[in-house]
Order: C-alpha cells, then structure tokens, then sequence
C-alpha cells in the first residue's frame, strides 16, 4: 500500500548519528567531558524539586537551555559506571518534557522551554535516544540500572503522548520515529550476552504500538512513517 513512498530510515539513522556526535564535550575525552557534565547537570537536577524544594530555573535564553541540552546529551551516553550523572539527565529531561502536557508549567522547567515546549520537546526526545543504546563490556548492575532509567522514559512519553494536547505533526513524528528508532536498536542482534534489549524488547514494542495508535487517533501518520514501521 505504501509501497512507492520514500521510507524515513535513512531520517532514522541521520538523527542517531547526529545526537551520538553533537556534543562538544565528546571532543574533550571522557573524563573531561563527564566533568564538566557532573557540575552541570548536579546543579540543574537540585532545582527540580526531587529531594528539595523545586527552584526557578536561572536559564532565561534559548541559547543557555541549548548548551546546557548540549551537556547533558553528552552526559546520556556516558558509561554506565556514571550512574548519578546519567539518573541526574534523566530526571531534567523527564521533567523538562512536561512542558507538553497540560497544566501550569512547573517553576524548575527553563521559560525558554516553556514558550516553545514543542521545538525542545523534539530535541529532548531526539537526545534521549543516547541512553538507550546498549554498552558492551558492562556489568548486570549496571545494565539493570540502564533499564530502570528507559523505564522511566518510556512511561514519561507515554503520559506525554496521552494527556498532551499541543502535540504537533513535527513532534508526533519526532516521537514515533525515536520509538521505531529505539526498537530498531534493541531488538537487533545483542552486542553481549543480556544486554539491555533482552530487558526492554517487550516494554518497547508495546509503547511502539500503543502511541502510535495514539497518534492515528490525533494526528495521523505520514504514508512514509507508515512505510518505515512496515520495514
């Protein structure tokens, strides 16, 4: 049916090679760039409001939410051994997302983000495909925290994806391609034995599934979209 439209594979792996070489600190070697990540992102996860109160973001340009997002992008696709860096990414942009859903916007998210939760949205939903590839050479452990971490992520989307109603064609689109992204990389072959795929395979099938029969109700696939799901 879908037969003679383009497929968006080749979008696919574009944005993969992009976010995992968009970082500037990845041009600092490790332990430079995870540095520089910690003081970052330590700072910003303690306005959040998890184990303090939340705190107004100090970031009021798009130009300082976009470099520190440059940040933790990088701190995303750390080695797992960087557990409090990685959990500390996660929960700024699990909470920064939810400038897309409705209610008053919590102080702690960036005001830049709240006037365009749509255009940071689709950048914060294309970073985050960081921590979902598979390490080689990690331990159980630690795999399991990566897996509690894509836990969290998938049920912040899936809340993002229910309950949004400012959801445009671009972000809908962003975020089932990011799904058929992230399937395409955990159901592949494993890189070691019990990775983090033989974790998520099924978790990540069915938010698959089910936002994209969201998204059939709301804004409805693009026959190209329709074609990459197919492959």
């Amino acid at each position: 049916m879908y037969s003679e439209w383009a497929s968006l594979v080749p979008t696919i792996t574009d944005n993969i090679q992009s976010v995992q070489s968009q970082s500037v600190l990845g041009k600092f070697g490790i332990a430079g760039g995870r540095d520089v990540a910690a003081v970052v992102v330590k700072q910003l996860a303690g306005n959040l409001g998890i184990t303090n109160a939340a705190e107004p973001s100090s970031l009021s340009s798009d130009q300082e939410v976009q470099w520190c997002m440059d940040v933790i992008c990088h701190g995303l696709s750390l080695p797992l051994a960087e557990h409090d860096i990685i959990k500390d990414c996660v929960n700024i942009y699990c909470e920064w997302i939810t400038a897309l859903n409705p209610g008053v916007p919590k102080i702690s998210i960036p005001k830049p983000i709240c006037e365009s939760p749509n255009e940071f949205g689709r950048k914060i939903i294309k970073h985050l495909y960081n921590l979902f590839v598979p390490r080689p050479g990690e331990g159980s452990d630690t795999i399991n925290r990566q897996a509690v971490f894509c836990h969290r992520v998938l049920r912040t989307l899936q809340d993002t994806a229910q309950n949004s109603r400012i959801l445009t064609v671009e972000t809908w689109e962003s975020l089932l391609l990011f799904l058929l992204a992230i399937n395409e990389i955990l159901l592949a072959p494993p890189i070691v034995k019990d990775d983090v795929g033989d974790q998520l395979c099924e978790r990540v099938l069915s938010v698959l599934f089910e936002v994209w029969l969201l998204a059939c109700n709301r804004c409805f696939p693009s026959p190209s979209l329709w074609k990459t799901f197919q492959e």
